[in-house]
């Protein structure tokens, strides 16, 4: 004889050793929603990224981190950066190969690649909060 556990997401089934999982059509349709691209966890995850990834790039002007701002589309799931000389300054060197020297006068954490270094830095930091993000958004 099976045996039904009613849940707020949903039923399980158990049956001869046997477990089915039936989940409520809301519920797999708020998570559909929320856990795609443009859904409130990737608009989270991105604005996240971007303002964390902002003390890594080397900023005289600022120009770097107004750039990625204006051009990421939040909820996309890519941080864009759209100005014509940010490809040299990510990488840290010319079009050449010579390699630029950062002046860390204005930013201490200037260098190539800011977001190895966010992500080298600060990615559980990330996991976690997504983690209770998720939560937060399917409770």
């Amino acid at each position: 004889m099976p045996q039904e556990i009613f849940a707020p997401r949903g039923k399980i089934t158990y049956k001869d050793g046997q477990a089915e999982i039936v989940w409520k059509k809301e519920f797999v349709n708020k998570i559909n929603r929320e856990l795609s691209e443009g859904g409130a966890v990737q608009k989270f995850i991105d604005s996240t990224i971007l303002a964390g990834i902002a003390p890594y790039w080397a900023r005289r002007t600022g120009a770097a981190i107004k750039s990625g701002i204006l051009n990421t589309v939040i909820g996309s799931g890519l941080l864009r950066y759209a100005t014509p000389y940010i490809r040299p300054i990510f990488y840290g060197e010319t079009a050449k190969g010579t390699p630029i020297k950062y002046n860390q006068f204005y930013n201490r954490y200037a260098g190539p690649r800011p977001d190895l270094r966010y992500k080298a830095e600060k990615l559980a930091e990330l996991k976690e909060a997504v983690r209770k993000k998720v939560r937060e958004v399917l409770h």
